[in-house]
């Protein structure tokens, strides 16, 4: 019997089938996503929320050394699974939610699966 490795025996998880998956059917709402480059519209299921960022500003020369000044901000975010869409989720792209459409300022993939949205929010339909 051929001795294995360590990192042989771990056994491989797909973590976006067996947790994303589950998580977005429980607590995710319908969203249209639109696709800024190839003007495709699909209809996914997100999980909305609000994150704070918090952004070191550059100093001032006037202030003392050491007292870096911060702006933060609550934005709206949604977590989306990647394999939900044929495309790479990018800047630009749109999201209508609720009637409000939004457009992703910025993705930052979790490297599980998964991806959270910075959104702007653009409109509001009533």
């Amino acid at each position: 019997m051929p001795v294995m490795s360590p990192k042989q025996a771990v056994m491989k998880v797909n973590f976006s089938t067996l947790v994303l998956l589950p998580c977005l059917d429980a607590f995710g709402d319908d969203i249209m996503f639109i696709s800024s480059q190839k003007l495709q519209k699909h209809t996914i299921k997100g999980i909305f929320d609000k994150a704070f960022y918090e952004q070191e500003v550059l100093a001032d020369t006037a202030l003392p050394i050491g007292n870096p000044q911060y702006i933060s901000a609550l934005r709206a975010v949604i977590g989306i699974r990647l394999a939900d869409l044929p495309f790479a989720p990018q800047q630009n792209d749109r999201i209508i939610h609720k009637n409000i459409t939004y457009v992703v300022n910025d993705v930052r993939l979790d490297g599980q699966g998964g991806a959270h949205l910075i959104l702007n929010e653009v409109s509001q339909t009533l």
